[in-house]
Order: structure tokens, then sequence, then C-alpha cells
């Protein structure tokens, strides 16, 4: 996959993106992070990723616990992964099939900005093919202000994930006093347990 360049004024467009993150800039960060994402996405003709709480959640969580327990890794002191993480949000509940994937990063100084680290992440071919992964539909990020080597600079999470909602058919009430319109009622309450 080609690294597409992006014009200085498209990035431009992305607030923020040269901005380097304070301990008060983190949700202005996180917006920055995430236009810049799309913004590559978009030079790559791929489709734009949807703001999605739950992984805003899993990622600013683990921003902050990579900066508090100074580690660097997709997985935690205790074996966690980006795949509990996000299930512990609640993204998964009533899906039937779902993928996530994480980039994470730090920097110092003007590595520290937005723009520094997407701009990373596209010269590394796994975080690259992670970012512009066509199968994902939402994205979520953190930013912590600080670094888990306890310099002063910012920690990046950025989590991206697809899900596919299990469809329910609602519950049907019937009745009937014929046998051949019961045994239609059995079938239809039997098909209804089978889809819950």
């Amino acid at each position: 996959m080609a690294t597409a360049v992006i014009p200085a004024q498209a990035l431009a467009q992305c607030e923020g993106a040269d901005h380097q993150p304070t301990a008060a800039s983190a949700k202005a960060d996180r917006t920055a992070v995430i236009c810049l994402v799309n913004e590559r996405r978009r030079a790559a003709h791929v489709r734009r990723l949807t703001q999605v709480a739950a992984l805003d959640t899993a990622a600013a969580a683990y921003s902050k616990r990579l900066v508090a327990q100074h580690f660097f890794s997709h997985f935690s002191p205790g074996g966690g992964s980006v795949e509990g993480r996000v299930g512990a949000t609640g993204y998964f509940r009533g899906t039937s099939d779902y993928m996530v994937g994480e980039n994470l990063g730090w920097g110092t100084g003007i590595r520290g900005t937005p723009a520094s680290m997407v701009a990373s992440w596209m010269a590394s071919p796994g975080h690259r093919q992670t970012m512009l992964m066509s199968d994902f539909r939402h994205v979520g990020a953190g930013v912590t202000y600080g670094t888990p080597i306890g310099a002063i600079g910012a920690t990046y999470s950025v989590v991206f994930g697809d899900r596919v909602l299990v469809r329910t058919k609602a519950h049907t009430s019937c009745s009937s006093k014929s046998r051949r319109g019961t045994a239609k009622c059995r079938a239809a309450a039997k098909r209804n347990r089978a889809h819950r």
C-alpha cells in the first residue's frame, strides 16, 4: 500500500493538528487525531470512520494507563488486550461478529503533535495498514499528556472497529382456537426463539 501525500491545506482543516498536547487539551487532541486519520483514509480512497464513544472510552483509558504505569505495549501487564478493553465498554454487546485494531504511539516535542503521530503511523507498514483498512467503520482515540518513560510529551491510542449487530425479530403474541392456527402460532414462536 503506497503512502498518500496529503496537501498542507487538507491537514490544515484538522484544527490542532500541529498543537503540542497539554493536560487540558485531550478532547481537542483526540478530535485532531481522528480528523487526520480520516484525511489519510480519504486520500487513500477509503471510507471515513465514524467516531464512537465506546472506542473513545477504551482508547482514552489505555493511553492514561500507559503513562501512569510506565509501560508501552498492546498487552497490559496483566495480559489484557485491545479486544478485552473494547469489550469492557459494551461495544460488542448485541453483535454477531466484530473486529478491532489499535495503533499506539508516544512522542516528545514536535514529535508529540497529532500530525507527527499520524505521519509516523503512515511511515510504519503495520500501523498504516491498520489505519487504512477498509473493513473498519468506527474509531475512537485517546491522547494523554505525558509518556510511558516519564518525559514531557503525549501518548496516543487509536482504536478501530467494526461490528455486525444481531437482527432480532419482535416477539409475536398469537393465539388461535383452530388446530391449523395453533400450529402456525407454535411455528412462529419457535422461529422467534431461534432468533433471540
